[in-house]
């Protein structure tokens, strides 16, 4: 039984020949993660740049609400109204 050291100097056993077959035939078998293909695998990309090219947040729309800053003036009318004075 072979023994490595991580870098906390904890030791941790390495798993026999005989497990680690056990293991990948484990995995090979589960229905929910097949192989990769050799074509999947040509488009994988890392993370951060797939992410670097998507916009985050909302969509910008096509028709802007005002065209350009609003025309009508903002006033405290309605809240004045509300408070009575």
């Amino acid at each position: 039984m072979q023994r490595k050291k991580a870098k906390s100097k904890r030791r941790f056993r390495l798993n026999t020949p005989a497990e680690e077959a056990r293991i990948q035939a484990g995995i090979k078998s589960d229905p929910d993660c097949p192989e990769l293909a050799p074509g999947q695998l040509v488009r994988m990309r890392p993370f951060r740049e797939w992410q670097a090219e998507r916009r985050l947040g909302r969509p910008k729309s096509a028709v802007q609400k005002c065209g350009g800053p609003c025309s009508q003036p903002f006033t405290n009318a309605p809240a004045a109204r509300h408070r009575g004075k």
